[in-house]
C-alpha cells in the first residue's frame, strides 16, 4: 500500500465520520477557541509548526489564526516536503533480524528469496528529522511553508481525495 493510497483512506475516513455525524473533541471551532484564548505570545515563541508541502490534512492557517487572536505573530513555521505521512519511513531487511548465522539461510529460503521491504521515503523523513533538530538548537526555519492559496485552494477549504476542494461555510 503506497503512501497516496493510505492517504485516500484517511480522507475518506475522514469524510465518513463527518456525514454520520461523530466530531472529534474538542471540536475544530473549540480547540481554536482555546488557542485564541490561552495561548499567549510567550508560548507561541516556544512553538514551532512543521507543515508539509502536500498535507491534505494540514490546519496550521487557522491555528496561526487563532494565534493572532491571542496575540502575537504565531509561532515559526518550517515548511517540509512531503504528505501528512511524510515522517514515516520504515526500511526492515533479514539483515537486521537477530538471528543465528545458521538461521539465516533457512529464513532467507522460507521468504523465497525477499530480502526486505520499505515504506515511505526515507530523504522525506530525514528532512523532517533535520528541521526538527535544527528548531531544537534553536536555528531558523529552513524555508517557510507553502500556504494553502499556493496549493490550489484558499484559506477555509482543504482538498480532499481525487483532488475535490472542500468548502467550509461558517
Amino acid at each position: 500500500m503506497d503512501e497516496a493510497m493510505l492517504e485516500n483512506i484517511g480522507q475518506f475516513a475522514e469524510m465518513a465520520i463527518g456525514m454520520i455525524g461523530l466530531e472529534f473533541n474538542p471540536s475544530p471551532a473549540d480547540t481554536e477557541r482555546i488557542v485564541s484564548s490561552k495561548y499567549d505570545e510567550d508560548l507561541q515563541d516556544k512553538t514551532r509548526l512543521f507543515v508539509f508541502d502536500d498535507d491534505g490534512l494540514d490546519s496550521s492557517e487557522g491555528f496561526l489564526n487563532a494565534c493572532q487572536s491571542a496575540g502575537g505573530d504565531g509561532p515559526k513555521v518550517s515548511g517540509l516536503e512531503g504528505s501528512h505521512l511524510g515522517p514515516v519511513y520504515i526500511n526492515l531487511n533479514l539483515d537486521d533480524l537477530d538471528l543465528p548465522e545458521e538461521a539465516r539461510g533457512i529464513a532467507g529460503e522460507m521468504s523465497g528469496g525477499f530480502q526486505g521491504a520499505s515504506f515511505g521515503d526515507e530523504s522525506i523523513m530525514q528532512g523532517a528529522v533535520n528541521e526538527i533538530c535544527n528548531w531544537v538548537l534553536g536555528k531558523a526555519p529552513t524555508r517557510p511553508a507553502r500556504r494553502t492559496s499556493d496549493r490550489g485552494t484558499s484559506a477555509g477549504q482543504r482538498r480532499l481525495a481525487g483532488g475535490v476542494i472542500d468548502a467550509e461555510i461558517e
